[in-house]
């Protein structure tokens, strides 16, 4: 074969889930410096404080992909690579497309982001922002791929269109980092019109018309943090937290302290019990996106997996001898792990922590010396993921929506709501080092769209019938 034909043969040759693997690898970032790794999260506020109890969340359960029924290791985002593809065969018309130009297109333009990336000197949550941002325009694209029925034209001129954007929060008291979702109608169309008056490519709009904005222009929820905040023993301590909520009563939201306050007049009507609750409903096909929830009575193995091996990537980067933090004091004075929560759940804790090393898939914790140290440790985090928890669950709430990215940019998971049970279930860590980590963001892009449109319409079947 002449080197001319082999040259050939590779242009049209269809994209693999290999090269996507590898088009998309994310790098790791550094803090630039010792002033960054700052570990102050927002307590909750009293819009937080205000949210119904009907609505608040009540137990947090791991949980596991549910298009990976059958797997143990549930952090591998393997399969999330072999979903996308799955997905993306449903629409051969736009896979076969992805090839030539168009192929080496797609590999330029996220190799270009990755450098922007790359480069970034990180020293707060704002600068993970940026990088979120960067990092969601390869997953916007990702993710179209998957949602709609795009042209040669369309496909040949990629970045000329719009669809999914990063979208600010206006709301006041509780913003949100950045919330995906789609562009407003009237930027789809000016960029429509652009377009096709300089006879760049065909319009987008056709393709998304027939969505109902209200509910298609938010669909995840992005919550950033300072690098520090990502450290696996963070995740860790929200994770054996979640098995406490199953274990024990425990009071996961801070109450009002404020009767007789004007503010929030809605909400102390509902609390008082002078109006009722009307929860939003769940997509009808809920249990076929995102996460299928872990229950420690019935799934402890799965569970006890995760939590070993977390504690693994604690150990990773730090000495036994070196786990617990040395400053154990705020800069005004108080310990780490002050406060009525703390206090409430240390106990429970501590007796966790003692069954916990009965288990053999746990072998790690035979590496610290002190159990009173570990536990220490944990607590050291546990106000800081709960303020993280809350803040989380409030934008969800807030929003109306059903998923919440917490990220870090090097270390990330996502919370999935239930709206009807209370429910919340938490992905397994996730790192931005694994290949596949941003075709699993795109992933959850895609289930959140399909949950965003499934609840519109389940919503204008309500008003339709309402109106009979």
């Amino acid at each position: 074969m002449s080197a001319h034909s082999g040259a050939e043969s590779t242009t049209t040759a269809v994209v693999t889930a290999a090269e996507f693997e590898s088009w998309t690898l994310a790098p790791t970032l550094m803090p630039s410096a010792d002033h960054t790794n700052s570990t102050y999260t927002r307590p909750p506020s009293l819009y937080d404080k205000h949210i119904p109890k009907a609505l608040q969340p009540k137990i947090i359960y791991l949980g596991k992909p549910h298009y990976q029924p059958h797997s143990s290791d549930i952090s591998d985002p393997g399969p999330a690579i072999d979903r996308y593809f799955f997905q993306l065969c449903k629409r051969p018309d736009v896979f076969k497309l992805l090839t030539g130009t168009v192929r080496d297109d797609l590999r330029s333009r996220w190799e270009i982001i990755l450098e922007l990336i790359s480069n970034l000197n990180i020293q707060n949550e704002q600068d993970v922002r940026f990088a979120e941002k960067l990092v969601a325009e390869i997953v916007y694209k990702l993710s179209s791929l998957l949602l709609f029925d795009l042209s040669k034209d369309q496909l040949e001129n990629f970045g000329k269109w719009i669809a999914l954007a990063s979208r600010s929060n206006t709301e006041t008291g509780t913003n949100a980092d950045f919330l995906l979702g789609l562009h407003g109608k009237d930027a789809i169309l000016e960029r429509d019109s652009r377009n096709s008056s300089q006879s760049r490519c065909e319009g987008i709009w056709p393709l998304l018309e027939h969505l109902d904005l209200d509910f298609m222009q938010y669909i995840v929820i992005v919550e950033c943090n300072n690098l520090r905040l990502g450290n696996p023993m963070g995740y860790l301590a929200l994770l054996l937290l979640s098995c406490l909520t199953q274990k024990v009563q425990v009071d996961l939201w801070p109450q009002a302290q404020c009767h007789g306050c004007g503010e929030f007049r809605e909400s102390h009507m509902v609390q008082f019990g002078h109006a009722p609750v009307q929860s939003p409903l769940d997509s009808p096909i809920a249990s076929a996106y995102g996460l299928t929830a872990v229950p420690l009575h019935s799934e402890a193995a799965i569970v006890h997996q995760e939590i070993g091996r977390v504690f693994g990537l604690v150990l990773e980067n730090h000495e036994p001898s070196d786990i617990v933090r040395d400053a154990t004091e705020d800069l005004r004075g108080r310990p780490n792990d002050f406060g009525n929560f703390a206090d409430l759940v240390r106990e429970p804790m501590r007796n966790l922590l003692l069954s916990l090393e009965e288990v053999q898939t746990i072998k790690v914790l035979d590496q610290f010396c002190d159990k009173d140290d570990l536990l220490k440790d944990i607590m050291w985090w546990i106000n800081r993921m709960r303020d993280i928890f809350v803040q989380a669950c409030s934008q969800l709430i807030g929003h109306n929506l059903t998923f919440c990215i917490v990220t870090s940019y090097n270390d990330s998971y996502f919370f999935q709501r239930n709206r009807q049970t209370g429910e919340i279930t938490m992905s397994p860590l996730q790192q931005v080092s694994k290949k596949g980590h941003i075709i699993q963001r795109a992933v959850l892009c895609s289930e959140a769209f399909y949950d965003s449109k499934d609840r519109s319409q389940l919503n204008e079947e309500l008003v339709t019938n309402e109106t009979r």
